[in-house]
Order: structure tokens, then sequence, then C-alpha cells
């Protein structure tokens, strides 16, 4: 995970103050997706959503989002 996206985004000033409000939507949006990347074998997807940094970025995602 050295040279992904991922990696490179949270090395970003300002990358760790990215909070999610809604912290049980976050943490069920988060389970969805990674279930749903595994069903349709997006394996890289599924690997991001089990790094510190993928966690961090998409329960900023999953939780600040109305749907």
């Amino acid at each position: 995970m050295t040279d992904t996206v991922l990696a490179r985004a949270a090395a970003a000033p300002g990358f760790e103050t990215l909070r999610g409000h809604r912290r049980e939507q976050a943490a069920s949006g988060a389970d969805r997706l990674r279930a749903a990347a595994q069903r349709a074998g997006k394996d890289a997807l599924a690997e991001a959503l089990d790094t510190p940094e993928g966690r961090h970025f998409f329960a900023f995602v999953m939780g600040n989002s109305p749907y």
C-alpha cells in the first residue's frame, strides 16, 4: 500500500482531520462496500478497505453521505 492513491492521499496535509459524522452509518457502509467488492471480485477495493488509510477515507465518505 506504500504507493497507492490512498497512501498518497493519507500523506497529504489535512487527511488526518477528515471525520465521518455518523459512525454507525460509516461502519455499516464500509462493511457493505467490502462485501460487494468481494462478491464482484474487486480485490483491490476490498483490500483498500482493510487498510488504516482506506478505513479512514471510507469512514469519512460513508459517514458524511446522506444516502
